[in-house]
């Protein structure tokens, strides 16, 4: 019962190296593709395993591939300038204290226990999620990004364009061209195009009429009553305050670090000057994963 390791007498077959001959190995993906920069809804239909360097695999299943397939081909910008979307953003642990669900404690606690040595607290204003990118000038855009008019872009975290007014994004790109300018970022990050995770401020340039018909009393008063706008304006009863309190986090943060490793991928494909099907398949993952039955309260 005990397992030994002999030479062998001699060798009985020598394998064939390499095991294709070169006419007969499979084509690269250039070749498979030689118009990589044209999208085919093959690329994105059904369920799909998307390799990441952050995550390794991360599964897109078919039903939320069908619905954000929906969105992508009805509203989504060009898609040439969809170099990332960002991830959905996951609350803390909910507090003990009376009548709080939330507390600062316990986000800091949450990193403590990760190893975070230092945390930066920032007030946090309302605003609008969105992504800038943007392009020193046109010949960048036409060169780097395919696209022939424009210098940039902005649009939703679901890849809609963020105005509807072309005058007003142009003019807001201009700034943002300006501020970099200014600060010398171009030269600092020896780049000629920039893509920011941002906010817009303040939220009524994109919620106006939200923003004075319901959240207007709440959204006066930085504490316990913002939260009304998120879990509604009677959460505080102590029946629902329970009921918040028991709630399940772990999908909603596996959801967050599984769309933040494909907005990552996503980026790093692009900066390697793959494809823009490579590029697209781990933006629409993002897309696709929004779909997923998560709580929107969380």
């Amino acid at each position: 019962m005990e397992l030994v390791s002999v030479p062998a007498k001699h060798t009985y077959y020598r394998p064939a190296r390499p095991f294709l001959a070169p006419e007969a190995a499979a084509p690269s993906v250039e070749e498979e593709r030689p118009y990589g920069d044209l999208l085919d809804i093959g690329d994105v239909a059904g369920m799909r395993i998307i390799p990441t360097r952050l995550q390794r695999n991360v599964t897109i299943r078919e039903e939320n591939a069908a619905a954000g397939l929906e969105v992508m081909s009805r509203f989504a910008i060009d898609p040439r300038w969809l170099v990332y979307l960002p991830p959905a953003m996951s609350p803390s642990e909910t507090s003990q204290r009376e009548d709080l669900l939330e507390h600062p404690a316990e986000a800091f606690a949450y990193y403590r226990q990760q190893g975070v040595p230092e945390v930066v607290c920032e007030e946090k204003h309302m605003g609008s999620r969105a992504v800038i990118v943007v392009c020193r000038d046109e010949q960048t855009s036409r060169t780097r990004f395919g696209v022939g008019e424009g210098a940039g872009a902005c649009y939703t975290r679901t890849g809609r364009s963020f105005f509807e007014d072309a005058a007003l994004e142009e003019g807001l790109l201009d700034k943002v061209r300006g501020a970099l300018d200014l600060a010398g970022m171009w030269e600092e990050l020896d780049t000629d195009w920039i893509c920011l995770d941002c906010e817009i401020l303040s939220w009524s340039a994109k919620a106006v009429e939200l923003l004075r018909g319901q959240y207007a009393a709440v959204g006066a008063r930085r504490g316990r009553e913002y939260l009304r706008i998120i879990y509604g304006p009677e959460y505080t009863a102590p029946g629902n305050l329970e009921r918040l309190r028991s709630r399940r986090l772990g999908t909603k943060r596996s959801l967050a670090v599984r769309e933040f490793a494909l907005g990552v991928e996503a980026l790093e494909r692009f900066v390697r000057r793959e494809p823009l099907y490579r590029v697209h398949e781990c933006v629409f993952g993002v897309l696709a994963l929004e779909s997923e039955p998560v709580d929107p309260r969380l």
